[in-house]
């Protein structure tokens, strides 16, 4: 059994899940301010997802797009990795969106300049923090169902058990070590 995109390690999740935590605070104040609309988060979680390749979070994100009032063709275009029915309102955030997941976290200040440019700081965090969100679902999502298709007898090519494993396990372990680790070091964004 093939993933169409990709598979991630157990540090990558490690790392990806310590840049949302530190992001979440931005996500709730996106929400409580309606930073970032709900078609504009569920336009960002599926052009990541369309990206990373999740089934799981593909799923799941169509029906949120849908109840989000995205049209049909839309949300296919996006899982294509099309951008022709995207608001122009929105495409430097899904671009920066597609840029980040293709890059695995690792952002040029230059490209993060362009966001704050177009969004303003608080806005461009709350996109931010919406990326890093759904990668955490999205290595999460293929390590499972990674560990799924091994019950069926469908090995994910490239995907390894213990990884596999140590990232559906793991997270348990790994979010109080990341909220220790930041009482004690504050960081920059990036």
């Amino acid at each position: 059994m093939e993933y169409n995109k990709r598979i991630y390690k157990p540090k990558q999740y490690f790392l990806f899940l310590e840049d949302a935590i530190y992001s979440f605070s931005d996500i709730k104040k996106s929400k409580k301010k309606n930073l970032v609309s709900y078609d504009f988060r569920e336009r960002i979680m599926l052009a990541v997802t369309e990206v990373n390749g999740c089934p799981m979070c593909s799923y799941y994100h169509i029906k949120e797009s849908m109840n989000a009032k995205i049209s049909k063709e839309e949300i296919k275009e996006l899982l294509n990795g099309e951008e022709n029915a995207i608001p122009s309102s929105q495409m430097k955030g899904i671009l920066f969106a597609k840029y980040y997941a293709d890059n695995k976290g690792v952002v040029e200040k230059d490209m993060w300049q362009k966001l704050v440019e177009e969004y303003g700081s608080e806005k461009a965090k709350a996109i931010l923090g919406f990326i890093r969100m759904i990668m955490v679902g999205n290595v999460s999502g293929i390590a499972l169902g990674a560990l799924g298709g091994r019950f069926k007898n469908k090995r994910v090519k490239n995907s390894q058990l213990k990884n596999e494993l140590v990232i559906i396990i793991g997270t348990a372990l790994f979010i109080p070590i990341i909220l220790i680790k930041n009482i004690f070091n504050k960081r920059e964004l990036f």
